[in-house]
């Protein structure tokens, strides 16, 4: 069951996360903090933000990411209890969505990690918002592998780059 305390912290994560991702972030210094463990789960989060790492990088995200869409089937429940804390009202009966946990929209990966099954009903509820995200969960073990591979390619262009100078 989701209680106050769980989305006080949900707010209050939020609260960071948006901070985190309205600066001017440099992501490659952001990223040496996240290895010196100085990176709280919203300023990692942040990292992954297809906006955060330019232009030529995120021109590759489906490489990175994956391809935006998981799929759609009826053998699974609709998983809003991990959101809402309360079980679906329209049952079995209706049919589930594969959505991420993390949107796509912003770098979450399309991976089992980061899929939950919702009814139509509550994927149009969750959309993009990151305030039902689990924050305190910390950070989602999917995510540093994923910035892992965001580097390797800011590090690739950037050496093309300095190559071509």
């Amino acid at each position: 069951m989701v209680n106050g305390e769980v989305l006080a912290l949900r707010y209050k994560c939020t609260e960071e996360y948006l901070y985190a991702i309205s600066g001017n972030l440099n992501w490659e210094a952001q990223y040496d903090l996240l290895l010196e463990g100085d990176l709280s789960a919203p300023h990692t989060m942040a990292l992954l933000r297809p906006e955060a790492y330019g232009e030529e990088v995120r021109q590759r995200s489906s490489l990175i990411r994956g391809k935006r869409a998981f799929g759609k089937t009826d053998r699974q429940r609709c998983q809003s209890d991990r959101f809402w804390g309360y079980t679906c009202p329209l049952g079995t009966d209706s049919l589930v969505s594969a959505d991420h946990v993390f949107p796509y929209s912003l770098g979450g990966i399309t991976e089992a990690p980061n899929l939950l099954w919702l009814c139509d009903a509550h994927n149009r509820l969750k959309g993009g918002d990151v305030h039902v995200f689990p924050w305190e969960l910390g950070t989602p073990s999917w995510v540093p592998p994923t910035l892992v591979r965001i580097a390797a390619v800011v590090r690739r262009l950037q050496f093309q780059t300095d190559d071509d100078a």
